[in-house]
């Protein structure tokens, strides 16, 4: 019997180049992983919000999704505040879960749904 991905992790990474006057452009990247299922085809990556999950989902044929969450330009030392505030802001509004599809077409049981932004240990 088909069984939900495992072993789930997220985590932010965030990316920083000089931007004008002593400021920096900064992007925070939102990262969930998961172990590899023996014999998946590809993974289904649904999103959701509070209208509801999206019908069409993203195929992954490796086990990971990334997506931005936060992002601007500031004083290095104001990125961290800024990345909690905007990362928050999307945890509140968005949603991911994902399936494995096998060979046949056949789909396991959605894991999730994970709050995007939110760190997973």
């Amino acid at each position: 019997m088909p069984r939900p991905v495992s072993g789930v992790q997220a985590e932010l990474r965030d990316a920083v180049t000089p931007a004008k006057s002593g400021l920096v452009s900064w992007e925070s990247t939102w990262e969930l992983r998961w172990r590899r299922v023996q014999g998946a085809r590809h993974y289904l990556v649904y999103t959701g919000t509070s209208e509801g999950d999206s019908k069409e989902p993203r195929v992954s044929t490796k086990p990971r999704f990334a997506i931005e969450v936060a992002n601007g330009v500031s004083p290095r030392s104001r990125i961290s505040e800024l990345r909690v505030q905007q990362a928050a802001l999307t945890a509140a509004q968005l949603t991911v879960s994902v399936a494995v599809r096998y060979p046949g077409g056949r789909i396991g049981p959605k894991a999730g749904p994970f709050a995007v932004g939110e760190p997973i240990r």
